[in-house]
């Protein structure tokens, strides 16, 4: 499920913020949410819009199609003209949903026609300022941390190296110790680079 509401200028953001986040926790304190049992997990979200509009909005994956249908419903009902219909999205929840909702909390560059380009340094900080101290991944509805023993690690063995003490440094791509050889021989990809350019 996705839940929005309309985008804010910088200015606003702060109180568009605590607007959806007193709606959520207004939402989950009902009545009718204790008969439903809604379960799932929330992340919170902050992306840039053109003309220096902030998009603040929350993706959740919840258990079960009358539950996500309902938690929209009150979305909407509670946020009245603030929060247009179309603009929320629920779909089902498949085995890339996990790795969406992780990704990221805001996005870092944009997309130009073609080409990727960072987001402008002062936009960047006013998202990471609104998000500071904010909790972006939030269980909900007695959703709990499970340990899990680790059956397996993964690791890269790098067998040519001797075991010895030296001093590497960070240089463009990889590690480079003293004598100017390089510790992975890692090569990012053309279109990394041009990325970075």
């Amino acid at each position: 499920v996705t839940l929005t509401k309309k985008t804010v200028k910088g200015i606003d953001l702060k109180d568009s913020i605590k607007l959806m986040d007193d709606t959520w926790r207004a939402i989950l304190k009902t009545r009718q949410n204790k008969k439903l049992k809604i379960k799932g997990l929330r992340k919170s979200e902050c992306t840039t819009r053109p003309n220096g509009h902030y998009h603040y909005h929350f993706h959740a994956i919840v258990n079960g199609k009358e539950k996500a249908e309902w938690l929209i419903s009150e979305w909407l009902r509670l946020l009245g003209d603030q929060a247009d219909r179309k603009a929320q999205d629920m779909r089902k929840a498949d085995e890339n949903s996990l790795k969406e909702v992780f990704k990221y909390f805001t996005k870092l560059t944009v997309k130009k026609g073609e080409k990727r380009e960072m987001i402008d340094y002062t936009r960047m900080d006013v998202i990471f300022r609104h998000m500071a101290r904010k909790r972006v991944f939030q269980p909900f509805g007695g959703v709990k941390l499970q340990k899990e023993d680790v059956e397996e690690l993964n690791s890269q063995e790098y067998a040519f190296l001797e075991e010895t003490e030296q001093l590497w440094k960070w240089s463009l791509n990889d590690w480079v110790n003293e004598w100017g050889e390089c510790l992975t021989g890692y090569e990012p990809s053309t279109e990394f680079k041009e990325f970075l350019k």
